[in-house]
């Protein structure tokens, strides 16, 4: 065999064994993982899971807008104990006392005669005329009322509520009116009521 056969026998043989090596290196390549390096999976079940049921939302009441809220009154300004309508009286004063921010002063209703209707009355309820002084008062009845004085009241006294000899009227402050009224309960007054029947004017009746 001369040297050129034996030369191409050699390169032909190391052409195969490097076709082969090159399949071997490809079929490596593009073999699938190894199913031993597959992660394992576990057949065990799944644990079960307990969704509990969302509840209901309770509704939440709607509360009126202060605007809305009818407020029934608890407070009314009081009125005296007297006929509707009635705008003068006469009596006595007995006794007062506060309630509510109003001064209420109990009152004894009378009726006071002077001149020839005093001597009138007399004559037909067998008395003596000439009356004495001029006047007549008539109480018949000593039921007590509940006279409302209106806040701006105004008052006028004499010898009782003003301290002076004479029937000359002088004013009294309402405090005055108060401590005098403790200390004397049977003053005659004069008083006048507005259209809510709230005592407006107070005035002492002289008597000599």
């Amino acid at each position: 065999m001369t040297d050129a056969r034996r030369l191409r026998i050699v390169a032909v043989a190391a052409g195969v064994v490097l076709a082969l090596v090159l399949a071997w290196i490809l079929g490596r390549a593009t073999r699938p993982a190894d199913s031993s390096a597959s992660p394992v999976i576990s057949s065990s079940p799944l644990p079960s899971v307990s969704v509990a049921p969302t509840p209901t939302p309770t509704p939440t009441p709607v509360k009126p807008s202060p605007s809305n809220v009818v407020t029934p009154s608890t407070s009314s300004t009081p009125r005296s104990a007297v006929e509707a309508g009635l705008t003068k009286d006469f009596g006595y004063a007995k006794s007062a006392k506060t309630v509510g921010g109003y001064v209420h002063v109990s009152f004894d209703r009378a009726i006071l005669f002077t001149g020839a209707a005093a001597n009138s009355y007399a004559a037909g309820h067998g008395m003596a005329t000439p009356v004495p002084n001029d006047y007549v008062v008539v109480n018949d009845s000593h039921k007590l009322r509940d006279l409302v004085l209106s806040p701006t009241v105004t008052i006028t006294g004499n010898v009782l509520l003003g301290g002076t000899s004479t029937g000359d009227p002088v004013p009294v402050t309402l405090a005055t009116f108060l401590v005098k009224l403790k200390a004397n309960p049977d003053i005659p007054v004069h008083v006048t009521f507005d259209s809510q029947l709230l005592v407006t004017t107070i005035s002492e009746q002289f008597f000599p």
